[in-house]
């Protein structure tokens, strides 16, 4: 038995750990093309067992709300990774948020700024390349079948770029089939299927073996487990409440009614809640 690699937690587990730095090393090499070593991966947000212990404490309820995303600094870049399970309808604009953030974040840090010829410390010379992986499920692009996509800043009508690839942010989408390069889709099989082929490269396989329970204690096992429930419950508890919003007429409640759920609210309570919230729209609305 596995615990699924898009389990949030997993997926942390499997490109934000010190002793599964060859795997992050792999992924790196297969989706931005950089062989880097080991030790030049610095993993700025790293799985820990004992942080998720302590962030969940005894609210279960809370547990889907830990963050997955990855984030890595090399020496001449910084990587972003972040998986997407699920319908977001701002999902572009938060990636370049995601991204950009990133990328103004090393502005004037201490110690990357090269000097200026009057001496001072240039705050813009601290700043380095971003480039971006979202691994999503669904079709965000309806054009055709293939999995990936890359954009960078380019002129379209000259046909070239700035002195760099200051900004790369790529898309894996888990729902399409066709992939060229042969690495991407050992990946992609592995995050959508969990299955790898036997002519797949090693780090992969291992990928795969740290997905197995066996291969993990009885309170990670435990905690994984209880991750993968809560947020199953949570997005059923919400595609319903979708459903019965709408069924109900209360369209101009269903935003409200989203984010009840999202903060946890019991299904019957949230529903209730959000057709107050319509009345009150509709009461507004007759008063004017």
């Amino acid at each position: 038995m596995t615990i699924k690699a898009t389990n949030d937690l997993m997926f942390k587990k499997l490109l934000a750990s010190e002793e599964n730095k060859d795997i992050l090393q792999g992924f790196i090499k297969d989706f931005c093309g950089l062989d880097v070593p080991c030790d030049e991966i610095h993993i700025e947000t790293p799985y820990s067992v004992e942080f998720y212990k302590k962030a969940l404490g005894e609210n279960k309820k809370r547990l889907y709300r830990i963050e997955s995303d990855i984030a890595v600094e090399l020496r001449s870049l910084n990587i972003i990774v972040e998986l997407q399970m699920y319908k977001d309808d701002y999902f572009f604009a938060r990636a370049l948020y995601y991204t950009f953030e990133r990328f103004i974040k090393n502005y004037g840090t201490p110690g990357k700024m090269v000097g200026t010829r009057a001496g001072k410390p240039d705050k813009y010379s601290s700043l380095k390349p971003v480039y971006a992986v979202n691994i999503v499920d669904g079709k965000l692009f309806q054009k055709d079948n293939d999995a990936i996509r890359t954009f960078t800043l380019y002129d379209t009508e000259h046909y070239s770029g700035l002195d760099k690839d200051w900004i790369r942010l790529s898309f894996l989408e888990l729902d399409k089939a066709y992939i060229e390069n042969t690495n991407q889709k050992y990946w992609h099989d592995f995050f959508s299927r969990g299955m790898v082929s036997s002519d797949a490269p090693a780090y992969i396989k291992r990928a795969q073996s740290v997905t197995d329970i066996v291969n993990m204690d009885e309170e990670e096992r435990s905690m994984l487990s209880t991750y993968e429930k809560s947020k199953a419950k949570h997005y059923s508890q919400y595609n319903t409440a979708l459903r019965e919003g709408i069924k109900q007429g209360v369209d101009k409640g269903v935003d409200a009614l989203a984010e009840l759920i999202m903060q946890g609210v019991p299904l019957d309570e949230a529903v209730e809640r959000a057709k107050e919230t319509v009345e009150t729209v509709q009461l507004s609305e007759d008063t004017d």
